[in-house]
């Protein structure tokens, strides 16, 4: 569940200090008159609206050689709409001191808006303007591909940045998941204005869309809200379906960047699929595996004992298309060779010898409680819930995963392990020294 887009992140955690603790009980499933579902969490503690929304079909729905128009359609949604052009749309959402923001992923178009509630009205027209009556006006997608342009050519600077992407390319060669989300120079500069509209009534529509609302709203006052924003998009979405992939095991050595320090590498294990019964196994012992802490085992091996690398770390990544264990490492030019044998003798070593009950219980703590601190706000659970509803799982998905991480026993955790720490499963890039 990382599709998470980081602006509305940002956005939603600006209320974090204002608002009260609530929880997933606090969810409430609404119908809008028209039919839109939303899930609610009524928060009257302070005068103030969160709404985060997602359409489904980021970046895996690009044109192959239009790669980054997604992200391009995200970034002009909010420069100009309706009779609004991009100066005024700015102002008025200044005006009123609302915070609009719309960014892609690989599975979703998504954004959020914080507003003051009396001020809901003009920010809310602001925001079904951006979805319904975007101008893309032709100077502004200049000014937006020179920008997008230019964060491409520093993230081609940045070792793992180049690393990460060279390893999706050969991890998911053929599939949607090998095209970086933020596109290819040559595929955001060949985006016009026509493909941006057709794109536009392409994804975003009812369908497609996934809506939580946080904040003083009672049920009837979000139902009228949710048909004032969303109610005038396309009933249906022209999205198509994405293949589930697995990172096929491969092993590549590619040359690093100029000027680039040390050596670096990406790496992935497949994993048990979201929903799947073993998938919370599966979170456990990669905690226990690649957590970064200093008793988690790659840190151990390959940092404490061998001093291979100063950081060793990995996280499961799950969403409906696909499910893996992906980690990273550096070390110093020469030694990359010694820390990936490290790192396949570890693997191999945790799969012979078990998860001990200790450490599970460690392990299983540490995911429920660091789980239950990232969202007791309203803000917080308000980018947790659409999270959710992007990958299809239900409301009460936090408590399950309590109650299965809590009643998880060693045997099962030492059985996830075999199967999933096969070195033989690994797939590994590596960014070397440079030339």
């Amino acid at each position: 569940m990382k599709w998470l887009c980081a602006p509305l992140a940002v956005l939603l955690a600006c209320v974090v200090a204002l608002c009260q603790p609530v929880s997933a009980r606090d969810v409430v499933e609404i119908e809008s008159p028209t039919g839109i579902k939303a899930w609610l969490v009524a928060d009257p503690g302070v005068p103030i609206v969160a709404i985060g929304f997602a359409f489904v079909g980021g970046s895996a729905q690009d044109p192959p050689d239009r790669t980054g128009l997604a992200t391009v359609l995200a970034a002009m949604l909010d420069q100009g709409a309706g009779e609004a052009d991009a100066a005024t749309f700015e102002a008025r959402l200044g005006e009123v001191g609302s915070r609009l923001s719309f960014s892609a992923s690989q599975l979703a178009i998504g954004g959020g808006l914080l507003s003051l509630k009396r001020h809901l009205p003009v920010s809310a027209a602001l925001l079904r303007d951006s979805l319904v009556a975007p101008r893309f006006a032709p100077d502004r997608l200049v000014r937006v591909q020179s920008q997008l342009s230019a964060e491409l050519a520093a993230d081609a600077t940045h070792p793992a940045t180049a690393a990460h992407a060279a390893f999706a390319q050969e991890a998911f060669a053929g599939h949607p998941f090998a095209r970086p989300v933020k596109g290819d120079a040559a595929g955001i500069a060949a985006v016009t204005t026509g493909e941006l509209a057709r794109h536009h009534r392409r994804l975003v529509a009812r369908d497609s869309l996934r809506l939580v609302l946080v904040g003083d709203l009672a049920p009837d006052e979000a139902r009228a809200l949710i048909d004032t924003i969303f109610a005038a998009l396309p009933a249906a979405s022209d999205r198509a379906a994405i293949a589930t992939v697995a990172p096929s095991p491969f092993e590549k050595r590619l040359p690093g960047l100029p000027g680039q320090v040390f050596e670096t590498a990406v790496f992935a294990l497949p994993a048990p699929a979201l929903g799947h019964e073993g998938f919370f196994a599966a979170l456990a012992v990669n905690h226990i595996t690649g957590s970064g802490n200093l008793d988690a085992r790659l840190t151990r091996a390959l940092r404490v004992e061998r001093g291979l690398t100063y950081a060793v770390a990995s996280a499961l990544v799950a969403t409906p298309q696909s499910s893996y264990i992906l980690g990273s490492l550096s070390t110093r030019p020469g030694k990359m060779d010694e820390a990936v044998a490290a790192l396949k003798e570890t693997l191999a070593e945790i799969a012979r010898e078990g998860i001990g009950e200790a450490e599970l219980s460690r392990a299983t703590s540490g995911l429920i409680g660091s789980y239950l601190v990232q969202h007791d706000t309203s803000a917080a659970l308000a980018a947790h819930l659409l999270a959710l509803a992007v990958d299809g799982l239900p409301p009460d998905y936090a408590e399950r995963r309590r109650l299965v991480l809590s009643r998880l026993d060693a045997a099962v955790a030492s059985r996830a392990a075999r199967v999933l720490l096969d070195p033989d499963k690994l797939s590994i890039l590596v960014l070397g020294a440079a030339p």
